[in-house]
């Protein structure tokens, strides 16, 4: 034990009351995300991250802990309005026992952090390895309102009816929601149930006006400045197909089996029908753009639109518009990292290129594309068609050329999306679950990417740029991320056993193409990585516009810094960017929720009146 960590740990628990548990909290947040730039800029971020941020001084285990029972502890001697209030600052108490409740607490917090950690079990280095810190906070929750408290460790009930312990109904339904089930992550139970809503609603879109959705891409541009339909169906597949449809999709097949695949196909349904809704309320809703010339939008604009009318007055920024926009800005930064890296691995894997080398001429050639005006959107409607065609027509001959083994596969993937040997394995709802997450994950429908790209396009009814945007999720999810699929389990079973990820795709096309297979795969993921990065670069214009007002000088200094984490990827691997890039898409989604529950009934009327139209012509 540190002797000097403990006192450490004192004076936090001070520091906790001091301020106020949360806006400790807040604080130790702040050091986690000060440390995480700077480990991102390799500068190294362990000291802000491991000794303040969870440390003895200001982990939440530490200053928290003490904050709230030094605000218990106020409450109880009547120098607190409420014993629950851990906002307010308690240094205007200008009582020093309140202070000194705080910094016993922090010890506290110090001494059952530092004893579970012995613990063999659920220690650091257990089989039931836990978050330490959180438990503490647990811990001293419960001694907190043991001690400070006057309801006893379950309160007392006033009321006069029967106390319910268990939730039951609605409420049961709501808990088991909000709390992910068993083991979801809320990102994914919130795009799954909002898609199964959304295509409810819409009356199966994706299937029912299939048509009207190839008819949509098909028609020519409008004006003379904006995007037409083909183009921003580009710049959507661009963004997505890349590693998720790649080694992701091998992933869960590996992780559990080729039923997760069936689960794919479903989610693209339910993916199509949600980003039909974001995407017609972008073009409805989109802005000119007097920078790049054309039409900008997304999200953060009809989120901004949402909160005039809460409001009831116009508004220079909304704050949630603004967080999107920023949690955009911060995923697609991280996406640039991992790109770099995706494609220098590749290359030294199967050509033994150095990883230097091949970071520096991406980034070189990057530059050359961003930084002019209007390259990107010409980049793309070469490189995509291009390298999706050829990725497509590959495939197809290799599933053409094993015809005779396709019954079978499809036998697998419907046997095992529904099977009882993972039923009674446990594993149906991993299977299940893998599935809709790589599908939710791979097409982005409902995190707000595409619409940006959504409300560039010249288009005489914003129903139209739904279907084109509904048309790129099953084009991605349901085309790309099957032939990914097919590649892998057309090859013998004997052959890939004990393989994952990468090696998995490789060992698989060198089956079926022998050593071109390798060159091919190389080159393929370098292209689509490379043009995600080029769409993420292009969906970010609107947000930078809509955070820092139209100049260019926000504009470049964005793209230097994705041009930067294009090198540090390349170079290195660090996750914490990685995790950043995470959150930053889990944030964009919920944030995009909050505009698109209420909103979608706009779009659902413009869909009405679209078929309405229709009848009568």
């Amino acid at each position: 034990m540190d002797i000097l960590a403990l006192i450490a740990a004192f004076g936090g628990g001070i520091i906790g009351a001091y301020m106020g548990a949360l806006p400790a909290f807040i604080m130790t947040g702040i050091y986690a995300l000060v440390g995480g730039v700077l480990t991102a800029a390799g500068v190294g971020g362990d000291v802000a991250v491991n000794y303040l941020a969870f440390g003895s001084f200001v982990g939440p285990h530490i200053a928290f802990a003490g904050g709230v029972a030094a605000a218990g502890y106020a409450g109880r001697k009547g120098k607190l309005a409420s014993g629950t209030d851990i906002l307010s600052s308690l240094n205007g108490l200008g009582e020093p026992d309140v202070l000194l409740v705080g910094g016993i607490f922090g010890v506290l917090g110090f001494l059952i952090h530092y004893c579970i950690g012995l613990l063999p079990v659920i220690g650091s280095a257990g089989p039931a390895t836990t978050d330490l810190p959180g438990i503490t906070v647990f811990i001293l929750a419960v001694v907190t309102r043991l001690a400070f408290g006057k309801t006893g460790l379950t309160g007392k009930y006033t009321g006069s009816g029967k106390r319910e312990w268990f939730a039951t109904g609605k409420g049961f339904v709501y808990n088991v929601v909000l709390g992910g089930g068993i083991g979801i992550s809320f990102m994914v139970v919130l795009l799954f149930t909002a898609g199964i809503w959304f295509t409810c609603r819409t009356r199966l879109l994706p299937v029912r006006l299939f048509r009207d959705m190839i008819a949509a891409v098909c028609e020519k541009k409008q004006g003379r400045n904006g995007l037409s339909s083909f183009q921003t169906l580009v710049i959507f597949p661009a963004t997505r197909v890349g590693i998720g449809s790649l080694v992701g999709v091998v992933d869960a097949v590996y992780s559990c089996g080729v039923g997760a695949v069936f689960w794919l196909w479903v989610t693209a349904i339910l993916g199509a029908s949600t980003s039909f809704i974001e995407s017609t309320l972008a073009q409805k809703y989109r802005q000119p753009d007097p920078l790049y010339g054309g039409w900008r939008g997304g999200p953060a604009y009809y989120l901004h639109v949402l909160a005039e009318r809460r409001r009831g007055k116009k508004l220079k920024r909304s704050v949630v518009a603004a967080l999107f926009a920023v949690s955009g800005l911060i995923c697609w930064c991280g996406i640039s990292q991992v790109i770099s890296n995706s494609v220098s691995s590749a290359f030294e894997n199967a050509f033994h290129i150095p990883p230097l080398t091949t970071t520096l001429v991406l980034t070189a050639i990057a530059a050359v594309i961003v930084l002019r005006k209007n390259a990107t959107v010409k980049s793309l409607d070469v490189m995509v068609p291009i390298m999706a065609v050829c990725y497509f027509v590959i495939t197809v001959g290799i599933v053409l050329f094993n015809l005779p083994k396709l019954p079978a596969v499809f036998g697998r993937i419907f046997a095992e999306a529904f099977g009882l040997r993972q039923a009674v394995a446990g594993g149906f709802g991993a299977v299940l679950m893998n599935g809709v997450k790589r599908g939710l994950f791979s097409n982005e429908a409902g995190s707000g990417s595409a619409p940006c790209a959504a409300a560039a396009a010249e288009c005489d009814d914003p129903v139209k740029m739904g279907f084109v945007q509904a048309l790129g999720v099953l084009i991605d999810t349901v085309v790309i991320c099957s032939c990914t699929a097919f590649l892998m389990l057309l090859v013998p079973q004997e052959i890939t056993e004990g393989l994952a990820g990468m090696d998995l795709l490789q060992t698989a096309l060198q089956y079926h193409l022998g050593g071109f297979g390798v060159v091919f795969i190389a080159f393929t993921l370098a292209l689509f990585s490379f043009s995600t990065f080029l769409g993420v670069l292009y969906y970010a214009r609107g947000n930078v516009a809509y955070l820092c007002g139209d100049n260019w000088w926000s504009q470049t200094v964005y793209k230097l810094i994705a041009l930067a984490m294009l090198v540090i990827g390349g170079m290195q691997a660090y996750t914490v960017v990685w995790d950043l890039g995470d959150v930053g898409i889990g944030l964009m989604t919920i944030f995009n929720m909050i505009a698109l529950v209420p909103m979608a009934k706009e779009a659902l009327a413009a869909l009405n009146d679209y078929e309405k139209r229709k009848k009568l012509q």
